[in-house]
């Protein structure tokens, strides 16, 4: 079976490590980013043409997948005109900023965080997919398919919805780890301590319903252990604050 062909746009954790993940399934046939000292790189790691000149990307891929920043989709829509199906890989983005590129577009969106030194199990990462007609999608499916054991079809609208419960899931939760080290890291104490305690959190919280298993001194009504702890927060206004502004939002779930 004629394996197919894909041009990545962006040369970004996701590109980088997508481009990786699909370079023995599909024939990866050029790398475009604005950067070309990045878009060489990746490129060179892949084994195919790299490109920095939007102009130059090629025209014949069966799928062009565009791994860029939100705010670039849109602009780089405006330029391109190719034959094959464009998918981009935001979790925000309507897919029909890219109708003026083909008539065959879509979203091909992973919903994981990446970072540069961690090699993501793509075996257990969800695939996200919109596409504008059943044929597109059913591409599409077979890239994902490549990629994960978990491929589901999502619109725009849940695809939304879905962003910003990872906003609050994974980029919040990632704040207030930071801010619970930054509290801790003035007293000498190893936030390592913390480890059993998060990881029992976020596994009980897929188990159960989390309002049924919120626990702490906010959840019980304790008053004087609210009020001792904000007064612990003085030298930390800011922190002081989010714990006020997050405690009231759990008794007020209660009432």
């Amino acid at each position: 079976m004629k394996k197919l062909a894909v041009t990545i746009i962006g040369s970004g954790n996701v590109a980088s490590h997508m481009g990786r993940a699909l370079n023995p399934f599909v024939e990866i046939r050029q790398v475009y980013s604005r950067r070309p000292f990045r878009a060489q790189k990746l490129a060179d790691e892949l084994g195919v043409p790299a490109v920095s000149n939007w102009e130059e990307i090629n025209t014949d891929s069966d799928v062009y997948i565009v791994a860029v920043k939100d705010d670039v989709i849109q602009t780089l829509a405006g330029k391109l005109s190719v034959k094959g199906i464009i998918a981009h890989t935001s979790g925000t983005v309507n897919m029909e900023v890219l109708s003026p590129v083909s008539h065959h577009y879509g979203v091909f969106y992973p919903l994981q965080t990446f970072s540069e030194e961690r090699t993501p199990d793509w075996d257990r990462i969800p695939m996200l997919l919109e596409a504008s007609d059943d044929e597109s999608l059913q591409v599409l499916h077979t890239l994902a398919d490549f990629l994960s054991n978990q491929v589901e079809d999502v619109d725009s609208k849940q695809r939304a919805k879905l962003h910003i419960g990872a906003v609050f899931a994974n980029n919040f939760t990632n704040y207030m780890m930071y801010v619970a080290q930054d509290i801790m890291r003035e007293s000498n104490i190893n936030a390592s301590l913390l480890k059993p305690l998060v990881e029992e959190t976020i596994s009980k919280s897929f188990d159960h319903n989390p309002k049924d298993i919120q626990t702490g001194p906010a959840r019980r009504g304790d008053q004087k252990t609210l009020e001792k702890h904000l007064k612990a927060l003085a030298e930390y206004p800011a922190y002081a604050q989010l714990y006020a502004i997050i405690s009231q939002q759990i008794q007020d779930l209660y009432e």
